[in-house]
Protein backbone atom coordinates (compact mmCIF):
# COMPACT_ATOMS: atom_id res chain seq x y z
CA UNK A 1 0.00 0.00 0.00
CA UNK A 2 1.30 3.43 -0.85
CA UNK A 3 1.15 6.32 1.61
CA UNK A 4 -1.42 8.05 -0.60
CA UNK A 5 -3.79 5.07 -0.45
CA UNK A 6 -3.44 4.90 3.34
CA UNK A 7 -4.37 8.59 3.66
CA UNK A 8 -7.35 8.02 1.35
CA UNK A 9 -8.53 5.09 3.51
CA UNK A 10 -8.29 7.15 6.69
CA UNK A 11 -10.28 9.99 5.13
CA UNK A 12 -12.96 7.57 3.98
CA UNK A 13 -13.52 6.08 7.43
CA UNK A 14 -16.67 7.17 9.18
CA UNK A 15 -16.36 8.87 12.55
CA UNK A 16 -18.26 7.35 15.44
CA UNK A 17 -20.38 10.46 15.84
CA UNK A 18 -21.68 10.23 12.28
CA UNK A 19 -22.75 6.60 12.56
CA UNK A 20 -26.14 5.30 13.67
CA UNK A 21 -26.11 4.48 17.41
CA UNK A 22 -25.93 0.70 17.00
CA UNK A 23 -23.25 0.95 14.29
CA UNK A 24 -21.27 3.38 16.43
CA UNK A 25 -21.44 0.99 19.37
CA UNK A 26 -20.21 -1.92 17.22
CA UNK A 27 -17.35 0.23 15.90
CA UNK A 28 -16.49 1.34 19.44
CA UNK A 29 -16.27 -2.28 20.61
CA UNK A 30 -14.08 -3.14 17.62
CA UNK A 31 -11.74 -0.26 18.48
CA UNK A 32 -11.61 -1.37 22.11
CA UNK A 33 -10.80 -4.97 21.11
CA UNK A 34 -8.12 -3.89 18.63
CA UNK A 35 -4.67 -5.37 19.37
CA UNK A 36 -5.99 -7.79 21.98
CA UNK A 37 -5.17 -11.48 21.69
CA UNK A 38 -7.66 -13.69 19.81
CA UNK A 39 -8.66 -15.49 23.00
CA UNK A 40 -9.24 -12.17 24.79
CA UNK A 41 -11.29 -10.88 21.87
CA UNK A 42 -13.50 -13.97 21.98
CA UNK A 43 -13.93 -13.87 25.76
CA UNK A 44 -14.43 -10.11 26.05
CA UNK A 45 -16.89 -10.13 23.15
CA UNK A 46 -19.00 -12.78 24.86
CA UNK A 47 -18.99 -10.84 28.14
CA UNK A 48 -20.00 -7.60 26.42
CA UNK A 49 -22.70 -9.36 24.38
CA UNK A 50 -24.09 -10.94 27.55
CA UNK A 51 -24.05 -7.60 29.37
CA UNK A 52 -25.79 -5.71 26.57
CA UNK A 53 -28.36 -8.50 26.19
CA UNK A 54 -29.20 -8.45 29.87
CA UNK A 55 -29.36 -4.66 30.02
CA UNK A 56 -31.37 -4.38 26.81
CA UNK A 57 -29.96 -0.94 26.06
CA UNK A 58 -27.10 0.78 24.29
CA UNK A 59 -23.83 1.53 26.07
CA UNK A 60 -24.57 5.25 25.99
CA UNK A 61 -27.71 4.61 28.07
CA UNK A 62 -26.04 2.44 30.75
CA UNK A 63 -26.11 3.88 34.26
CA UNK A 64 -24.20 3.09 37.42
CA UNK A 65 -27.34 1.42 38.74
CA UNK A 66 -27.28 -0.91 35.70
CA UNK A 67 -23.72 -1.90 36.53
CA UNK A 68 -24.67 -2.78 40.10
CA UNK A 69 -27.70 -4.71 38.80
CA UNK A 70 -25.36 -6.66 36.51
CA UNK A 71 -23.06 -7.34 39.49
CA UNK A 72 -26.06 -8.72 41.40
CA UNK A 73 -27.01 -10.82 38.38
CA UNK A 74 -23.51 -12.35 38.31
CA UNK A 75 -23.69 -13.05 42.03
CA UNK A 76 -27.00 -14.88 41.56
CA UNK A 77 -25.37 -17.10 38.92
CA UNK A 78 -23.13 -18.51 41.66
CA UNK A 79 -20.00 -17.73 39.67
CA UNK A 80 -16.65 -17.74 41.42
CA UNK A 81 -15.76 -14.32 42.85
CA UNK A 82 -12.79 -13.97 40.48
CA UNK A 83 -15.02 -14.73 37.49
CA UNK A 84 -17.53 -12.10 38.60
CA UNK A 85 -14.73 -9.60 39.07
CA UNK A 86 -13.26 -10.34 35.64
CA UNK A 87 -16.59 -9.87 33.88
CA UNK A 88 -17.24 -6.60 35.69
CA UNK A 89 -13.71 -5.44 34.93
CA UNK A 90 -14.26 -6.08 31.21
CA UNK A 91 -17.44 -3.98 31.16
CA UNK A 92 -15.79 -1.29 33.26
CA UNK A 93 -12.84 -1.22 30.86
CA UNK A 94 -15.10 -0.84 27.83
CA UNK A 95 -17.07 2.00 29.42
CA UNK A 96 -13.89 3.78 30.51
CA UNK A 97 -12.50 3.45 26.98
CA UNK A 98 -15.73 4.85 25.55
CA UNK A 99 -15.42 7.86 27.85
CA UNK A 100 -11.73 8.34 27.08
CA UNK A 101 -12.30 8.60 23.34
CA UNK A 102 -15.31 10.88 23.79
CA UNK A 103 -18.05 8.38 22.91
CA UNK A 104 -19.64 8.79 26.35
CA UNK A 105 -20.07 12.12 28.15
CA UNK A 106 -19.11 10.64 31.52
CA UNK A 107 -17.29 7.63 32.90
CA UNK A 108 -20.24 5.77 34.40
CA UNK A 109 -18.02 2.86 35.41
CA UNK A 110 -15.81 5.02 37.64
CA UNK A 111 -18.37 4.74 40.42
CA UNK A 112 -18.40 0.93 40.30
CA UNK A 113 -16.25 -0.45 43.08
CA UNK A 114 -15.09 -4.00 42.46
CA UNK A 115 -15.00 -6.30 45.47
CA UNK A 116 -11.64 -7.54 46.62
CA UNK A 117 -11.23 -11.25 46.10
CA UNK A 118 -9.27 -13.59 48.30
CA UNK A 119 -5.70 -14.26 47.29
CA UNK A 120 -5.71 -17.97 46.58
CA UNK A 121 -2.27 -18.25 45.00
CA UNK A 122 -0.97 -20.27 47.94
CA UNK A 123 -3.49 -23.01 47.09
CA UNK A 124 -1.88 -23.43 43.68
CA UNK A 125 1.73 -23.52 44.87
CA UNK A 126 3.52 -26.69 45.85
CA UNK A 127 5.07 -27.09 49.26
CA UNK A 128 8.77 -27.91 49.57
CA UNK A 129 7.86 -31.46 50.57
CA UNK A 130 5.70 -31.91 47.44
CA UNK A 131 8.52 -30.64 45.23
CA UNK A 132 10.96 -33.02 46.92
CA UNK A 133 8.56 -35.93 46.26
CA UNK A 134 8.39 -35.04 42.57
CA UNK A 135 12.19 -34.87 42.30
CA UNK A 136 12.55 -38.16 44.18
CA UNK A 137 10.00 -39.83 41.88
CA UNK A 138 11.95 -38.57 38.87
CA UNK A 139 15.24 -39.87 40.27
CA UNK A 140 13.72 -43.28 41.08
CA UNK A 141 11.90 -43.73 37.77
CA UNK A 142 13.32 -46.00 35.12
CA UNK A 143 14.00 -44.36 31.80
CA UNK A 144 14.55 -45.87 28.42
CA UNK A 145 17.27 -43.36 27.59
CA UNK A 146 19.80 -41.78 29.93
CA UNK A 147 19.11 -38.25 28.66
CA UNK A 148 15.44 -38.37 29.60
CA UNK A 149 16.22 -38.42 33.33
CA UNK A 150 18.54 -35.44 33.04
CA UNK A 151 15.94 -33.60 30.95
CA UNK A 152 13.20 -34.24 33.51
CA UNK A 153 15.39 -33.12 36.41
CA UNK A 154 16.35 -29.94 34.53
CA UNK A 155 12.68 -29.20 33.86
CA UNK A 156 11.94 -29.52 37.55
Amino acid sequence: MTPVSIVREVKERKKLASLAPVEAQVKLIQLWLHDKSPSSVKTYSSYVTEFLGIMGKLLRDVTLEDLYDYADYLTNLDLAPNTQRTRLYVIKSLLSFAYTIGFLPSDVARGLKLKKTADRLNERLLTIKEVQKIIWATEMASYRYRGEKQRDLLIL
